[in-house]
């Protein structure tokens, strides 16, 4: 959109499209594939389209050449379940040319003289001599894992569980639970605020001091324009995954609803 001072838009040459394909805060899917569309036939040859995949790949099937992405970062500790400290780029092989890393060394470029170095030709000028090998090798047993279980049958079975729990969260309301889950695709991250006295990472707390129920707690200072604009502060963010059973889901809820009744019954004697 064009600035406060009434600028068009044309005054803001776009350089650059960058999309988070799942955000931190909630199960929100953003259409990569459509956006991909946009981008190519937009009538500006040569306009870069980079992918932020790290909280969709592993859950979701993502396919960079329907997406039609020049680069795609992946983090592994995410929905791989691989070490944290690993992860995973691609970058289209005639985008790579127009890409310089951060750092060069002997891994990423060739000594060609004494006062010059040539790049290597691919992604791996983005590599580094020093590395966590064992985490590497981490990594790529959970890419044989998820591969081996199949994509397709992870992205179905995380869908369903999503949809369920949203279901029995829903059931929460009169309890004080709400679900934060914008837009029309979801995926298997379950967001929900909680209303006062109680709040999130105090109910996240409870949860596995008295479960042993692990979430997380999405706060708005990590993702501040989207959570601002929704007037929300923090939510509880549970992930589920292909091995999470029903009667989980259902145990999950009825300890929400334990803890909220709980907490709030706590408030009040010491009001």
């Amino acid at each position: 959109p064009g600035g406060e001072s009434g600028d068009s838009d044309s005054d803001y040459p776009v350089i650059l499209v960058a999309l988070t394909h799942v955000p931190t805060n909630s199960g929100l899917v953003n259409p990569a594939e459509k956006v991909g569309e946009v981008v190519k036939s937009c009538g500006q040859p040569g306009l870069p389209f980079f992918l932020d995949a790290c909280q969709s790949v592993g859950q979701l099937e993502v396919n960079v050449q329907l997406v039609q992405c020049d680069v795609l970062s992946a983090t592994g500790r995410k929905y791989l379940r691989a070490p944290r400290g690993t992860g995973f780029l691609y970058v289209r092989r005639e985008f790579v040319q127009r890409l310089s890393p951060l750092y060069v060394d002997v891994k990423s470029a060739r000594w060609s003289a004494q006062n010059d170095f040539e790049l290597l030709p691919n992604a791996r000028r983005f590599e580094q001599f020093e590395s966590n090998i064992a985490a590497r090798l981490g990594l790529g047993c959970a890419l044989r894992y998820l591969m081996g279980v199949g994509v397709d049958r992870v992205a179905r079975q995380i869908l369903e569980s999503s949809r369920q729990l949203r279901v029995l969260l829903e059931n929460l309301g009169p309890e004080g639970v709400k679900l934060t889950d914008p837009g029309e695709t979801l995926c298997g991250i379950v967001t929900f605020s909680v209303e006062p006295p109680v709040e999130a990472s105090v109910l996240a707390s409870a949860l596995w001091e008295r479960h042993r129920i692990a979430v997380s707690v999405s706060k708005c200072q990590a993702t501040r324009v989207d959570m601002e604009q929704r007037g929300l502060t923090e939510v509880v963010r549970a992930s589920v995954h292909y091995y999470n059973t029903s009667s989980e889901l259902v145990g999950f809820c009825a300890a929400v609803q334990t803890e909220m009744a709980r907490l709030k019954a706590a408030v009040t004697e010491t009001a």
